[in-house]
């Protein structure tokens, strides 16, 4: 009965140092995030303001007059024209898909996992779970956590290929810690789950 609790409680100091490592990796994640955002955003709006401006001058210079006698000659050409230029503004296309790109790959099944609440529940949730694995350990619980590190060891890797696209060796590393730390967890509390369940474990009678 000894051994089973020494690694149920190892399961839970291994979940706690995982969700500290989670902790930082979120932490440093946005502050690399506002860098960017403070550097980049200044020089996007520039060029697609200047963009704008220059089609809306040659529109208004170049084209106004040949515009005019085009739509007298011809109105249907002239609707055409419209339609195409208005479909291939470079600032609006731009805008449309940087906006829906962007917010659906940090969603999964409609759900941002880096959002404040969810980022807060999944630390308020692995320190309950170790806990109650320190204080408490049955068959039930440990099942739990094993699930629960597992799930949260796929998150971790779900991180990996977006930091890798941005070039952020750092928060790679933090990734992997805390992947390679959950599953640890899943693998330690899966033991004396595996023990408890197994038919030679049974008491004899």
């Amino acid at each position: 009965m000894k051994g089973p609790l020494s690694l149920a409680r190892i399961a839970a100091l291994l979940l706690l140092l995982a969700t500290a490592v989670f902790a930082i990796g979120i932490v440093s994640e946005r502050a690399a995030g506002g860098e960017a955002s403070e550097s980049h955003p200044t020089d996007q709006a520039a060029t697609t303001s200047e963009v704008g401006a220059g089609e809306t001058a040659a529109g208004r210079g170049d084209g106004h007059d040949e515009g005019a006698e085009a739509s007298e000659a011809n109105p249907e050409s002239a609707q055409h024209e419209e339609a195409s230029a208005g479909a291939a503004r470079p600032g609006a296309d731009l805008n449309a898909a940087a906006q829906p790109r962007g917010a659906s790959s940090e969603t999964m099944l409609g759900l941002n996992p880096e959002s404040n609440g969810m980022v807060a529940a999944a630390i308020v949730i692995s320190s309950l779970l170790a806990a109650a694995l320190w204080f408490r350990e049955t068959p039930a619980m440990l099942g739990v956590v094993v699930i629960v590190a597992l799930l949260f060891a796929l998150l971790d890797l779900r991180e990996i290929p977006h930091q890798l696209a941005e070039a952020r060796g750092w928060l790679v590393a933090v990734a992997l810690l805390a992947a390679a730390l959950h599953f640890t967890v899943a693998v330690v509390a899966g033991l004396p789950l595996a023990r408890r369940v197994s038919p030679g474990s049974a008491a004899p009678g």
